[in-house]
């Protein structure tokens, strides 16, 4: 929908790739949070039940057409005890990507104790503010009025700072965040890290600079990283337990820096692990409720 109607400025007109712009930003920022990541089309979706079993956190950026039905399911996981994350433009129309006449965003808006009535596209960044530390609002923002949420962050902005930027309540179990803009990288990160709590596996690297993804699975000999360089550019890391190779089964010692080269690829046995066979994989695997209708299956990313 948003190809036909794009939100996003560009240079001439709208954005017809705004969909995949926001999308990318709350991806990008959940990777960078240490979560993996799955994406679920909205006709996949199951009921809330068990979309809490498969993921701890979703996330739903730039849901524009949504049913009732679904809008319900994602009420009632929350409610449940999962962690929601609303991106900018959620609810704004029906199934069929009218607009609606209840305050947006519609059912979840209620529940997450903020609604809007202006929206503005952002011709240039806009300053924002969470916890003391200054980042930026890109292309969008809808217009949030907390009625009892926390607000999380604030525009820093001669008109648009009378509205928050982000929001946060807690919901019977879980918890519903409403992000009304696409934020960048940093910013986005803290949110969903915030959003999503403490990671239940403990990362393998001291820490993971912004080029480098780590990511584990369970095997039947225990939890498998895979540390991947997405640069052309050599990144060091240090792994803080024990490691073997799958490859050659070559054992690093905790604490001993590695070079990763443009583009490598990493595949450790986490040998300080100890028999963790649980079915969890790196912090908890982050949902996305994708609205793209041409896809027919569910779509699941793995990194």
């Amino acid at each position: 929908m948003m190809a036909f109607e794009p939100p996003l400025p560009a240079a001439e007109g709208g954005d017809r790739g705004s969909y995949a712009r926001i999308v990318s930003a709350f991806g990008r920022g959940a990777l960078d949070a240490g979560r993996q990541v799955g994406f679920l089309n909205e006709r996949c979706l199951p009921d809330a039940r068990e979309l809490l079993a498969r993921y701890p956190t979703v996330i739903v950026p730039g849901l524009v057409a949504a049913a009732d039905c679904t809008l319900r399911t994602l009420a009632d996981y929350a409610e449940l005890g999962g962690n929601l994350i609303i991106g900018p433009r959620t609810g704004f129309g029906d199934d069929e990507g009218r607009v609606r006449f209840e305050r947006a965003p519609a059912v979840l808006g209620a529940l997450a104790g903020v609604h809007y009535q202006e929206f503005s596209a952002l011709a240039e960044p806009v300053s924002v503010e969470m916890d003391g530390v200054e980042g930026e609002a890109l292309g969008w923002m809808d217009a949030l009025i907390s009625d009892h949420a926390e607000v999380i962050a604030r525009y820093r902005h001669p008109h648009f700072g009378r509205w928050p930027a982000v929001t946060r309540s807690r919901v019977g179990n879980g918890s519903v965040t409403v992000v009304g803009t696409i934020l960048d990288r940093d910013t986005m990160r803290r949110v969903i890290a915030a959003a999503a709590g403490r990671s239940p596996i403990d990362s393998l690297l001291d820490q993971t600079p912004r080029e480098v993804t780590a990511h584990s699975l369970t095997t039947p000999h225990g939890r498998v990283w895979v540390v991947h360089n997405w640069s052309p550019e050599v990144v060091a890391v240090t792994p803080v337990r024990a490691v073997s190779s799958v490859i050659d089964e070559a054992s690093l010692p905790a604490g001993v820096t590695v070079s990763l080269h443009p583009w490598d690829v990493r595949v450790w046995r986490d040998e300080g692990s100890g028999a963790d066979l649980s079915n969890r994989s790196t912090g908890g695997t982050v949902g996305g409720v994708d609205a793209r209708r041409e896809a027919d299956d569910d779509l699941h990313s793995r990194r």
